[in-house]
Parts: C-alpha cells; structure tokens; sequence
C-alpha cells in the first residue's frame, strides 16, 4: 500500500481544499495557483497509483488523507458496477471519520516550467494553446479573443476589447468556452497561461 514516504510532501500547502472548485469526484481547482489538486483518498488504490505513474502529470499537485503509521486511505478495490454514487459516499464519509490525520496538498508538485518564453510575454508576442480540437492563437496585446466557432458579430454585438490579450479560438466550441472563462478570472498574460496550464492546454510560443 501507499504510504506518505512513497508521496512525500515536501511543501505543504494551507489553503482550504473544500473551497477549491470542484471538477470531478477526485480533484478540485485552485484558483490560486491555477493548477488541478488531485483527492488521493477518494480514489481506490490503483486509480491513485495510475494517476501518479501517469506522463501528463509531471507536474502534480495531490491531497491525501493517512493514518498514524503514514499508510495512505484510500477507497476499497470493488467492481465499478457495484459501486452506486450513494454507496460511494458513504464509503468516503467512513474513511473521514476514521483516526487519520491530513495531509496538507500540494505535496507532489514539481517547480513548474516558465509559462512562456520571454519573447512571448513581451508586448506584441505570440502564444499557441491546445487541447484536444481546440486552439487558440493568442497575441500579448489589447484586442478580442475572437471564436471562430461562433457567427461573426454585427458591428453593435462585437467582442470587447480585452485589456491585455487578444487573438482567436477555434476547434471545440466547448474548449474555447473553457478558454474565454479563464481569461475572464486572469489579471494578466502570464495568469492566464498559468491557468490554461492547469486546464491541461499545451502552451507554446510558435
């Protein structure tokens, strides 16, 4: 079994993992850091290993809960058919109210890379973002972030000017509501390719 020595962590983290937003059954967004923390113990065993074992998540930010002798709780090992979300919340709150102590997320995360080079935070620079079908073409430079899904606006209905970012969204009409989302919560360039990294956009300047 998992133990806190085969997870250590190594600077833990005092924000409130309950007032992250959650995303799915297994992790929250924090809004801080613009990264996924991932919930170890609302995982059976294996889903928590492939999860740390898994390329993507190079740079990882985890939360878990473990007992005295530093073993990791983790949900019991039973056939997904068998698990009903009543049941799975049930097994969740008994795990919460055994006598184990928790562990403080953030633990798992490496140094993060620059969000960008140099050049393409400067005035006037370039950024590609992608995930899946969608692409953006960012501009480090006051404009509209244009979707390319939607039918062009009428002079009266068009884009406002964003304060420091401009450019074009296309592919998945999904994707480029997820983008235009986190641009809304970001205050400058670089927040917001810290935050379209930690939606799991690959962020390049081209």
């Amino acid at each position: 079994m998992l133990s806190r020595n085969d997870v250590a962590i190594a600077s833990p983290c005092g924000l409130d993992f309950s007032k992250m937003t959650r995303r799915e059954a297994s992790k929250r967004f924090c809004d801080s850091c613009a990264t996924y923390v991932h919930d170890l113990s609302s995982m059976t065993e294996s889903e928590a290993r492939a999860v740390l074992a898994a390329p993507e998540n190079k740079q990882l930010c985890v939360r878990y809960l473990a007992d005295d002798a530093g073993q990791i709780a983790f949900q019991p090992e039973l056939p997904t058919s068998a698990l009903t979300r009543f049941a799975r919340s049930l097994m969740t709150a008994a795990v919460l109210t055994a006598p184990i102590a928790l562990t403080a997320c953030m633990g798992a995360r490496r140094r993060e890379p620059p969000v960008a080079s140099p050049e393409a935070l400067q005035p006037g620079g370039s950024i590609l973002a992608e995930k899946g079908a969608t692409r953006l073409q960012l501009r480090n430079q006051p404009g509209s972030l244009i979707d390319e899904n939607a039918a062009p606006p009428t002079s009266d209905a068009a884009p406002a000017p964003h304060p420091f970012v401009s450019g074009s969204c296309g592919g998945d009409e999904l994707g480029c509501a997820e983008a235009r989302q986190l641009l809304e919560q970001s205050s400058s360039t670089e927040d917001f390719v810290r935050r379209l990294r930690g939606a799991g956009f690959s962020v390049t300047s081209p």
